[in-house]
């Protein structure tokens, strides 16, 4: 009887490690995926806010913008409707938009916006070729 109830316990702690690790590995795979998500947003809203930066300091290619905008779109209204803007704006012309798209590509081009994720030694190591790395 005692070593029926030993083998019984023994069945439950190897199942309970079962569902322990596959609760471990669903949640890692959850906060895996929504930091991944949340870096590439934060991304995007730093290259749109540096491209912003750099579109205030050229006001030319500000301007040059601008006018394609209003060529393939057509000139605003007085006032300003954005809800209108919208509605006229197509991907067919979003596509066409060359200048737009050169100008953001240039500006990811020579400003990346990386993560600052730099790599150190826990300790010092000796690396194969004899290259010391101090800590």
């Amino acid at each position: 009887m005692f070593y029926g109830k030993l083998r019984l316990e023994a069945r439950l702690k190897r199942k309970q490690k079962v569902i322990y690790e596959f609760v471990f590995q669903l949640i890692n795979k959850r906060e895996n995926r929504r930091k991944a998500e949340s870096n590439s947003e934060g991304y995007l809203c730093k290259h749109l806010s540096l491209f912003c930066c750099m579109l205030c300091k050229n006001p030319v290619v500000q301007e040059k913008i601008v006018a394609e905008i209003q060529w393939l779109v057509g000139p605003q209204t007085t006032p300003f409707n954005i809800d209108a803007f919208v509605d006229r704006l197509r991907e067919k012309e979003l596509d066409r938009m060359q200048y737009l798209h050169a100008a953001l590509t240039e500006t990811l081009r020579l400003f990346l916006v990386v993560p600052l994720d730099g790599k150190f030694a826990a300790g010092d190591d000796l690396l194969p070729e004899g290259f010391k790395n101090i800590k």
